[in-house]
């Protein structure tokens, strides 16, 4: 063990323990998220007995997005074999709650533990891995440092280059912690050289993104969800074209509203806030439109706008329709474009999409298109609900750029199942 281990391990833990203890008496939710994995062992789920043969993957997240990152993978994994076995935690308690109650298939789902010794070589012992995939980012350095005593592999997939590794004093451990990883995949060529040039000698390819093959995976396996809602939205659209509006905010809502509908449309509004007050503000907007809650109830509506005052049916709702609208775009940023786009279903959205690595793809595969006005909007949204020769253009963008990022998720747990077997290949990107 060298110095810097040392001073992290006697002086750097204890002192972010103190500092995580002390916060949390002002600050509820920190205290709550230090409780939950420092008593790792009484949130331990096991969702089926631990068997001993065929390979063993440990599976770390920080949260439910990861999670969704990574479970693209381990499907193609299980594609590949069967038999693979996984284990998984996560640092943030709100994406173990959210997964625990689903069919995730993992024997065993547990907080990490924080960063002692003792408690990671207790949890190494229990999940006992052939191999460890980290997703994006999340590594924690003395379970790294365990991790490598034992000579288990550490992979991280789906990493993109953070400006702060080349910080003078936190890029120094930034980078201390990807060398100890056995790999990194990048999720492109110009992420692969950005690492690359700041840690040079470490190994690393551009296998890809496996979140938007997890979103497929989802849109193919979970049609039937929320399916009673659905079906009232279509049976309410009567043959229209739909706009389905997605996770909107103010500046959204107001260019829609600007949109005239032919009478063989209609648009359907889905806020990403749905709280009395944003939908009552939605309502002024579009002043004749009906609420999925009164269809709910049976009331009769004959308008060409719909507000969804619910959550939990976007992605089925993306199903209905002809052209997306992907809100965020006029505020902090897109939200996620992966949704429709799994559905074949082309996508406008507001100019703020740098921030979605989904978002920039698509713009140059002519599947997203991105409007700063409400002239623009209205335009392109005629075109792609008025012109067919457009609209197919748009659509074999999206099947093209889907069969990728398929063959993406693929190829990543190709090559993570050769290192579990001790045969590291070479990436063909």
């Amino acid at each position: 063990m060298n110095v810097r281990s040392l001073i992290y391990r006697f002086l750097a833990v204890p002192a972010l323990h103190s500092g995580a203890r002390l916060i949390g008496f002002f600050r509820p939710d920190i205290a709550e998220a230090y409780r939950f994995r420092r008593e790792w062992r009484a949130h331990l789920h096991r969702t089926e007995e631990p068997r001993q043969s065929g390979h063993s993957i440990h599976v770390h997240v920080a949260s439910a997005g990861e999670y969704e990152q990574a479970m693209g993978i381990v499907h193609e994994m299980k594609q590949i074999d069967p038999e693979l076995r996984y284990t998984l935690s996560f640092s943030s308690l709100s994406g173990y709650r959210h997964v625990k109650e689903m069919e995730s298939g993992a024997e065993l789902i547990a907080p990490l533990p924080l960063e002692h010794a003792d408690e990671l070589d207790r949890f190494l012992d229990l999940v006992d891995p052939s191999l460890i995939l980290f997703i994006r980012y999340d590594l924690w350095p003395l379970f790294l440092e365990k991790s490598a005593e034992r000579s288990i592999p550490m992979v991280l997939a789906c990493a993109q280059f953070r400006d702060r590794m080349s910080l003078p004093l936190r890029g120094v451990l930034l980078r201390k912690l990807y060398r100890r990883l056995s790999h990194v995949s990048a999720v492109d060529a110009i992420h692969r050289e950005r690492i690359a040039r700041v840690l040079p000698g470490l190994s690393v390819t551009a296998w890809g993104d496996s979140r938007l093959a997890r979103v497929l995976q989802r849109a193919e396996s979970d049609r039937v969800r929320a399916a009673a809602a659905i079906e009232r939205v279509s049976e309410w659209a009567d043959g229209r074209s739909l706009l389905v509006a997605g996770s909107t905010w103010e500046g959204d809502e107001q260019i829609l509203s600007t949109i005239p509908l032919a009478e063989s449309e209609a648009l359907v509004i889905v806020p990403h806030v749905v709280s009395d007050g944003h939908i009552e503000r939605v309502r002024r907007l579009f002043p004749r439109s009906t609420l999925l809650s009164d269809l709910d109830t049976n009331r009769s509506s004959t308008g060409s706008v719909l507000v969804v005052d619910r959550l939990g049916i976007l992605t089925e709702l993306y199903g209905l329709a002809r052209l997306a609208w992907v809100g965020g775009g006029f505020g902090a940023g897109v939200h996620s474009v992966a949704e429709p786009v799994a559905h074949d279903v082309p996508v406008l959205c507001g100019p703020r999409i740098e921030g979605s690595y989904d978002a920039s793809r698509l713009v140059g595969e002519d599947a997203l298109t991105v409007v700063i006005s409400a002239n623009e909007a209205e335009r392109h949204c005629r075109d792609l609900m008025e012109n067919e020769e457009r609209y197919a253009s748009s659509l074999h963008a999206i099947k093209r750029f889907k069969e990728e990022m398929r063959d993406q998720a693929r190829g990543i747990a190709a090559e993570l199942m050769a290192i579990t077997s001790g045969k590291v290949g070479d990436s063909p990107k």
